[in-house]
């Protein structure tokens, strides 16, 4: 199972796709490694870009942080 096809079962599960921890959330952690499928998938589901929270206040700036253009592009 790859890692769309688990973030997938997660959320038809019912997993919270805004819940922060002490990394931040879901959709952060999807732009800091650069997963722009991921990322889609989150935002559909109905994650919300401005949630602040973790190491880089949001997905939008993990994203720039870490140089991911496409997830930049996606979130935008």
């Amino acid at each position: 199972m790859g890692h769309q096809s688990t973030v997938q079962l997660l959320l038809d599960s019912g997993a919270d796709v805004n819940r922060l921890g002490s990394f931040g959330d879901a959709l952060q952690a999807s732009a800091m490694k650069g997963h722009t499928l991921i990322t889609k998938i989150l935002l559909q589901a109905g994650a919300r870009i401005d949630n602040d929270g973790g190491m880089y206040g949001n997905a939008l700036h993990a994203a720039v942080y870490n140089g991911h253009v496409q997830v930049v592009e996606t979130l935008l």
